[in-house]
């Protein structure tokens, strides 16, 4: 028996175990928030393993005779997808910003918001989701950097381990598993052998 898994069962495995921790800082308002750049860079891992791919797109919409960037995030697995949108004002101006720079941020927004609603991340206690900034306000900085491991954690990869349902797609989890910083570790050697003997008693 060969189940194919859908779309859905893969976004809830990455809605689930994607850690998207608040990476940034921004001095004037003094509070940390995630940028849409931080929470690619942690998803991109559990895309690879999970043979997905995850595409942003922009559209520039009039509404009220005021500019806005739709920011849509389509998460693809096989022939399946699903998307979020997400939409974000673009500044008449903004001291100090060329246009393009001014277009550019307003992107990246309404993308931070487009990747939280398809993947779930909430930013309801994030100021920068209503703060104003104020127009003389530095440029936001990076937090200190935090040591953390390469890929998705060790529960992460166990756990799409055991969720394969036919040999050829554990051996490739497995293959792929190599590549992170969990390469040779113990429990997860376990678990694939456990998960290898389970599906070897499967008829097919």
């Amino acid at each position: 028996m060969n189940t194919i898994k859908t779309i859905n069962s893969v976004l809830s495995l990455i809605q689930i175990h994607l850690k998207a921790p608040k990476d940034c800082y921004n001095a004037f308002g003094k509070y940390k928030f995630r940028n849409a750049q931080s929470v690619l860079e942690n998803v991109k891992p559990m895309l690879e393993l999970h043979g997905a791919s995850l595409v942003l797109s922009d559209e520039i919409v009039a509404v009220g005779g005021r500019i806005y960037c739709k920011s849509t995030a389509t998460l693809t697995v096989g022939n399946e997808e699903v998307s979020a949108t997400a939409f974000a004002r673009e500044a008449e101006e903004q001291k100090g910003m060329q246009p393009a720079q001014v277009s550019g941020s307003t992107s990246s927004y309404a993308r931070k918001y487009a990747l939280g609603g398809l993947l779930c991340l909430d930013d309801s206690d994030d100021d920068d989701a209503t703060n104003a900034h104020g127009s003389a306000s530095p440029a936001a900085k990076k937090a200190p950097p935090v040591e953390k491991p390469s890929g998705p954690t060790l529960e992460v990869v166990i756990g799409f381990i055991n969720a394969q349902d036919n040999l050829a797609d554990l051996d490739l989890k497995m293959e792929k598993a190599q590549n992170t910083s969990h390469k040779g570790d113990k429990t997860l050697q376990k678990a694939y052998e456990a998960k290898k003997e389970e599906l070897s008693t499967i008829p097919y």
